[in-house]
């Protein structure tokens, strides 16, 4: 008798989380989400293409690649 019992209640357990877990799903609501509108402002500057002139100091032996 006690394994009916406690079977016929776990069954109604389950069933009650189901319907419970079922409701609160259709209940649940999406928030809409909210943009903020913001302006960025962005500073430019022009800029003129010329050479610019290469220094490289450098010291020691050298010994060619290809001999």
């Amino acid at each position: 008798m006690r394994k009916i019992i406690l079977s016929v209640l776990g069954l109604l357990l389950i069933a009650a989380a189901l319907l419970l877990s079922k409701s609160m799903i259709d209940n649940k609501q999406k928030p809409k989400p909210r943009y903020s509108k913001t302006i960025k402002t962005v500073f430019v500057e022009n800029v003129t293409n010329k050479e610019i002139p290469i220094v490289i100091k450098a010291s020691g032996n050298l010994v060619a690649k290809i001999k």
